[in-house]
């Protein structure tokens, strides 16, 4: 029984997005008065720079596994007679 295959992006991430999205309308959108909605939206903007650099980097690990599975497979397929080796 194969298992399920494992969510590439946290929840909590994408949540993070849309409620960081919506923080950004009482305080620049609706221009609501208070001090709270800009401090809201500073603070989310914070978590959005921590889901941007997490996010960053998964798909520089994801980059570097394919090209090493890439790598991989075209070392171990035959070469014909007229083909360069492979640089290693």
């Amino acid at each position: 029984m194969e298992s399920e295959p494992r969510r590439r992006v946290p929840l909590w991430e994408t949540v993070a997005i849309f409620i960081a999205l919506g923080s950004l309308w009482p305080a620049y959108i609706l221009r609501w008065p208070g001090v709270f909605w800009r401090v809201l939206a500073n603070v989310l903007l914070v978590v959005m720079l921590v889901v941007l650099v997490r996010r960053v980097m998964a798909f520089r690990r994801l980059s570097r596994q394919l090209e090493e599975e890439r790598r991989k497979r075209s070392e171990d397929r035959v070469r014909l007679p007229w083909e360069p080796p492979s640089p290693s």
